[in-house]
């Protein structure tokens, strides 16, 4: 299933962003950006292939079918691919291979490299030999291996794909690479949690299998053809995809991990073929996205055109555009159908003699030999005799029918286009039974090579793809983590647990666990990630009411920054909004981190917050708590003719009054102080007259007995033990929870937070 990841509208760093006149709705400036290979996240956009994508892929495979049948087309007419499947082009073929050779071994390639190249050159010269010049058939095979090539790279995809599940821990995608990607990942050095190495190991050897079965089907198909035959490359090709289909049969049966069936194996197979073919179709390049091992869309899209059309132009005329017709009907019918004379050519008038009667008695005694005589003479009874001349009346008859049928059997059979051309006339002379034999040759013609394609892609993948899926995609899969996370919490950890470290463009080291996940972009499903640093700014979350600022914006960011290193989290809820309360808690409660609260809700539990008992309010002089207190109120009403009036009255006030009265550490202390102010302090008229907006909010907050617990009250010792103390917040990590109803008191809570 799709991970169910929010949506926010966090405002992120311009960097990185496209200007407000570009004609793309995708803000994202990927050419700004540091470089993002590498990353960890590896978040899959849009999840599973959906089964709208086989309405475009199938389109596509037809496509390519219809083009390779153009290509071939083109080449019979010009009669260029008569010189594709001579020996000479073939031993050209091999002096290229040995160029080739010598070149790689030159520029010091790797030794695989040029020795692929020298061995190509030699198979392909004994090929020649051993087929006799069978150049038809061996036009198939770089098709052929090119379509092993793609099925591998098909595996190795939907393998990246399948592991770049979010429910797998990271040492198990690190193990998993370093078995089966060895040539990337050969020092990883993992140690997985749940992934069965021994297993892994074994389907790797057995994956390799698959290579063998194709080389040993295609050997069979060639032994089996013989060029000199009529229709024989259907039945090699034929012979070949059934070897392929029964050895992928043969191998999901033998899986001893669990059962599986072989129409998942099929399913999968086929899902392996569409995410190859549409994953990441909008060519998102965003930082975090799971990016193919073998390429992006458009890459992955050509090879599987190139590899059908090629299919296509080679097996279709291999297997003579498939005469099932003709071998499913009697012979007379079609070799009368071909002794008839073409309309669009021929005068109308029969071809070739007609078919002889059988020869009677005499006729056969009249044209025996000597020889033949004498042994009839020598036979013991008449039974014999007429059992022997019966013999030579048939043999004569087939004889002759032959002779007469030569020059139809050579017309239906000296091209690979000439029993179309037959079925073609019949056709046209109103013969509709005809038509048939058309139209499944061209329904097998277009789909030859997608066929061939998809079978050799069972072979080799079909039980290494239905392991893929069984043990990481169905529900429950074994490599899955033993936790109950969501994708979204397992996205998370994973870029926390991320090792990823680039340098940007001015030498800054940008490490990707640094980033929070806070959200994937609403159109083109890329992930939104936000660094850390930013935070230290203001973020400002925007939207209509309901459209969860609340549940979607802050719990993504309060579940990320819980437990990492150096972050207390403090919550001010005006709202009182119990699930994002119950999440911050459930977060400090799996990470171990103290969690506590203050609330105004009548009856609740709270722990304690005096501002006046705070650690770092020790070390400030009273005038500096005069302005933290007025800031805090609201009773700085800033700069300006009337405001700056009002707001020196307060601080004078407030500020001879704590300086005078250094017990007051409460405000319910100073409430008790603030009435009789003027018996303590030096009072103007004016103060006294209009400073009454002081003691109404000191008043307010004088009645919260979660902001007046002092040392000496009558409470528990524990309860001023545990309050909460913003200096121990900075020191120790922590979360800290503001729990405030603004609709009980709405005035008082806004100047408590």
């Amino acid at each position: 299933m799709r991970p169910k990841v929010p949506n926010t509208g966090i405002e992120i760093t311009p960097i990185g962003l496209r200007p407000n006149v570009a004609t793309t709705r995708d803000p994202l400036n990927f050419t700004a950006l540091p470089p993002s290979d590498g990353l960890e996240l590896d978040y899959r956009p849009g999840g599973p292939p959906r089964r709208s994508f086989a309405a475009i892929v199938i389109p596509n495979l037809i496509i390519a079918s219809i083009v390779g049948f153009a290509i071939l087309a083109v080449l019979r007419t010009a009669g260029l691919f008569h010189i594709l499947t001579s020996p000479f082009a073939l031993a050209c073929v091999v002096v290229v291979c040995s160029i080739g050779a010598l070149y790689r071994y030159l520029r010091e390639a790797e030794y695989y490299a040029w020795i692929a190249w020298l061995v190509a050159g030699p198979t392909i010269w004994f090929l020649i030999i051993l087929t006799r010049g069978a150049g038809q058939f061996l036009l198939c095979l770089p098709p052929i291996i090119l379509a092993v090539y793609v099925a591998h790279s098909v595996v190795r995809h939907y393998g990246a794909w399948t592991h770049a599940n979010p429910h797998l821990s990271r040492k198990d995608r690190l193990a998993w690479l370093q078995i089966w990607e060895p040539l990337t990942y050969a020092e990883l050095g993992a140690s997985p949690e749940r992934l069965a190495v021994t297993a892994e190991r074994a389907e790797r050897r057995r994956y390799r299998y698959g290579f063998a079965v194709v080389a040993f089907a295609a050997g069979i198909a060639l032994l089996t053809y013989t060029a000199h035959r009529p229709f024989a490359g259907m039945v090699a090709l034929t012979l070949f995809v059934v070897v392929l289909l029964l050895y992928g049969v043969i191998n999901i049966v033998d899986y001893r991990n669990g059962p599986i069936s072989l129409w998942t194996s099929l399913a999968c197979c086929w899902r392996a073929v569409l995410s190859w073919a549409t994953y990441n179709y909008q060519g998102l390049h965003a930082p975090g996205v799971f990016q193919s091992p073998c390429g992006d869309d458009l890459r992955r899209r050509t090879l599987v055109f190139v590899v059908v059309a090629a299919l296509a132009a080679t097996v279709v005329p291999l297997s003579s555009y498939f005469p099932v017709a003709v071998l499913a009907s009697p012979p007379h019918e079609w070799l009368r159908a071909a002794a008839a004379p073409l309309r669009w050519i021929e005068d109308p008038v029969t071809r070739g003699p007609a078919f002889p009667a059988p020869p009677t008695r005499n006729e056969v005694m009249e044209r025996l030999t000597p020889s033949q005589r004498i042994y009839l003479d020598q036979l013991p009874s008449e039974r014999h005799r007429r059992a022997y001349l019966s013999q030579l009346a048939t043999a004569r008859y087939y004889a002759s029918v032959t002779a007469a049928a030569q020059p139809a059997y050579d017309r239906l059979t000296t091209t690979p286009e000439s029993w179309l051309l037959v079925a073609a006339n019949q056709v046209a002379n109103g013969r509709e039974s005809y038509l048939w034999a058309l139209l499944a040759s061209a329904v097998a013609t277009l789909l030859a090579g997608p066929v061939v394609f998809l079978a050799i892609c069972f072979a080799v993948g079909g039980r290494t793809l239905a392991h893929f899926d069984r043990t990481l995609e169905v529900h429950g899969a074994e490599y899955h983590r033993r936790d109950t996370y969501s994708a979204w919490q397992a996205y998370q950890k994973r870029l926390a647990e991320s090792h990823h470290a680039v340098e940007d463009k001015i030498g800054r080291t940008i490490r990707e666990r640094d980033h929070l996940f806070v959200g994937i972009n609403s159109e083109f499903d890329y992930p939104i990630l936000l660094h850390r640093s930013i935070l230290a700014e203001h973020a400002h979350i925007t939207g209509d009411s309901g459209s969860g600022k609340s549940a979607l914006g802050i719990p993504s960011l309060l579940t990320q920054l819980t437990g990492r290193p150096g972050s207390s989290i403090v919550v001010i809820d005006l709202k009182g909004d119990r699930a994002l309360f119950e999440c911050a808690r459930l977060e400090a409660e799996r990470h171990g981190l103290p969690f506590r609260w203050v609330t105004n809700s009548p009856g609740d539990a709270t722990f304690a917050f005096n501002p006046f008992l705070q650690k770092h309010m020790q070390k400030i002089t009273r005038v500096q708590l005069a302005e933290v207190l007025l800031k805090s109120l609201g009773l700085e009403y800033g700069e300006g003719y009337g405001r700056s009036y009002f707001s020196s009255l307060h601080r004078d006030v407030l500020t001879k009054l704590l300086d005078r009265c250094r017990e007051i550490d409460s405000f319910r202390l100073l409430q008790h102080y603030l009435p009789n102010a003027r018996e303590i302090i030096d009072m103007t008229r004016e103060q006294r007259e209009r400073g009454t907006h002081l003691l109404t909010t000191v008043n307010m907050l004088s009645t919260m007995d979660a902001l007046n617990v002092t040392p000496n009250n009558g409470l528990p010792d524990d309860v001023f033990a545990h309050r909460i103390d913003m200096s121990d917040v900075i020191e120790r990590p922590q979360v800290v929870y503001f729990y405030l109803h603004a609709q009980l008191q709405e005035v008082t809570m806004r100047e408590v937070a």
